[in-house]
């Protein structure tokens, strides 16, 4: 009888173990299911799409992460679920964003390697109305958050993933006028840096900050720990006197605006440079040059632009 009892025990214990095994196989399996349509910034992420495309986007993430394929794996993957699950990229709150932050963030032109240029006016901020209602309460904080997600991903849409293409951004951002190392302002920032750093790999080529005060210096420490070597490597920093030398080092002077000491005025037929190349010249002190302007048409007027630095 016992016998009998044991076998009934151990013939229960083998189909719970069975269907704990069928179980864990069927959970397997939808875990390797693949979508065949996954994609990322309008770019198939599977090979077998045959867009070339696809492996300039992977060597993003494996850029990131030193080429470890486990952990450019993993950041994918993490990214992947941020975008499913995060509620900032639900077109249901489009009305919700703030909209005296519009000329906050915009592109204007392209770097001298073709980079679209992204410039950040932080000084919208000095305004204690705009900077209350964007940062002085959480959902601000949320609202801003998503504002400042939105248009990067409207400036990533503006990329060339192909080979070769342009496939980064060159941020410039301004800092006159910012409201400083407030503490709401910090928090903002770093949840921004700490968002396009996880999630938007290797689509900044170089982040330029210009017209940097003093304060930035110690406001900078308080996120460097957090940032990685890659990260920090693209970071140039110029201060008021220099912001026109080092713009010139990375965009053409016909597409730097004339705020920042180039020839690209907004709506400015008068001094566009789109029919053709701007000629620059160094005049060094104590000495002459001679300029001279082609007119392709009798009875012209031509009008030209001195920009001295």
């Amino acid at each position: 009888m016992e016998q009998e009892e044991g076998k009934k025990e151990e013939a229960g214990e083998a189909e719970k173990d069975a269907a704990a095994a069928e179980e864990k196989a069927a959970e397997t399996a939808a875990a390797v299911v693949v979508d065949k349509d996954i994609a990322l910034w309008g770019v198939p992420l599977l090979p077998s799409k045959g867009d070339e495309a696809t492996d300039v986007v992977l060597l993003k993430f494996l850029r990131a992460r030193d080429f470890k394929a486990g952990a450019a794996f993993e950041m994918l993957r993490r990214t992947l679920r941020w975008r499913r699950d995060w509620s900032g990229f639900n077109p249901a709150a489009d009305a919700d964003l703030p909209e005296e932050l519009a000329g906050a963030c915009y592109l204007d032109g392209a770097d001298r390697e073709g980079h679209p240029v992204c410039y950040n006016a932080l000084g919208v901020f000095a305004d204690d109305a705009v900077y209350k209602k964007a940062l002085g309460t959480e959902e601000g904080k949320a609202r801003f958050l998503r504002w400042r997600v939105r248009a990067m991903e409207r400036h990533v849409a503006e990329l060339d993933f192909k080979p070769g293409g342009a496939a980064s951004l060159l941020q410039v951002t301004d800092l006159k006028n910012s409201p400083g190392p407030a503490k709401d302002f910090r928090i903002a920032v770093k949840q921004v840096l700490d968002l396009f750093q996880d999630n938007y790999p290797e689509l900044v080529a170089r982040n330029i900050l210009i017209n940097v005060p003093f304060w930035y210096y110690a406001f900078s420490t308080l996120f460097n720990p957090f940032l990685t070597q890659r990260t920090k490597s693209k970071f140039v920093i110029a201060r008021p006197s220099k912001v026109t030398e080092t713009l010139l080092k990375y965009i053409p002077i016909e597409a730097i605006p004339v705020k920042y000491g180039g020839l690209k005025r907004d709506d400015d037929a008068e001094f566009s440079a789109d029919d053709g190349e701007v000629t620059e010249l160094t005049v060094k002190g104590s000495s002459t040059e001679t300029i001279e302007i082609e007119a392709t048409e009798a009875d012209a007027t031509l009008t030209w632009c001195w920009a001295g630095r």
